[in-house]
């Protein structure tokens, strides 16, 4: 087994640092004495995880540092941490609620997964007829929006109760996360058409198969069904040459 090079170790640091975005953004549920400081800190290590996602990608092209194995890892570490953040983020859903953006939040997660579990059919469908299939750049700008729109809102669930957060400054930054919210479901929506489009030919590839199929079985219905015309005419024969006899 070859080892892992810079940009894959990076994929892997940033799914590691995932399990600890999510520890410190809930603590303060739990440990008061987190109460000021777990978001804090879970946003610094969401930048950190996200700076890793341009950072391995960098490294990858300008090193000639791409393998196949990092064109399943980068995109698997990117939908779980933006899928972590989307959750996360629902989490607050009282400050959501109160803004007015709940259901613009649950909508974005319900087209994120579902873009992502798309493409996921399509990777397992490629990667069975020997194919890796790598991220496009729609995608990528699908994921770098959704990146920042993630930082808006976690920035705003640090500050909800912050004596800095006046109403002029509330309502702009609102303002931009419902933009950038928006710009998300527009983004998932396109990257997947996108993804689906340039991948058709494993589609083609699919229908194909299903059209060979369906001619052996229909080939192999009619020789069974002309087999048992075959014998049935045979028995006939057979049972009119006894009555024959007999008489």
């Amino acid at each position: 087994m070859s080892k892992l090079n810079i940009p894959n170790k990076l994929s892997i640091v940033r799914i590691c640092l995932i399990p600890l975005i999510v520890f410190f953004y809930l603590a303060p549920l739990y440990i008061p004495e987190l109460y000021s400081t777990g978001k804090i800190i879970a946003l610094v290590l969401f930048i950190i995880a996200v700076f890793t996602d341009f950072l391995d990608g960098w490294i990858a092209r300008k090193y000639n540092m791409v393998t196949n194995l990092g064109k399943l890892l980068d995109p698997m570490a990117d939908k779980m941490l933006t899928t972590a953040g989307l959750v996360l983020l629902l989490s607050d859903y009282e400050m959501l609620e109160y803004i007015g953006i709940l259901w613009l939040v649950v909508v974005v997660a319900i087209i994120a997964i579902s873009r992502d579990f798309l493409n996921g059919i399509i990777r397992q469908l490629g990667a069975e007829k020997g194919k890796i299939i790598a991220a496009v750049w729609s995608g990528k700008i699908r994921t770098n929006v959704m990146y920042f729109t993630t930082f808006f809102m976690m920035f705003l669930a640090y500050n909800w109760t912050s004596p800095f957060m006046t109403f002029d400054f509330e309502v702009f930054w609102i303002y931009i996360c419902t933009v950038g919210l928006l710009a998300s479901i527009g983004f998932n929506i396109y990257s997947a058409i996108d993804y689906t489009m340039k991948n058709k030919e494993i589609f083609a590839d699919i229908n194909k198969e299903l059209e060979v199929t369906e001619t052996l079985i229909v080939e192999t219905e009619t020789k069974v069904v002309g087999k048992e015309i075959v014998e049935t005419v045979k028995q006939e024969k057979e049972q009119n040459n006894t009555r024959r006899s007999k008489k």
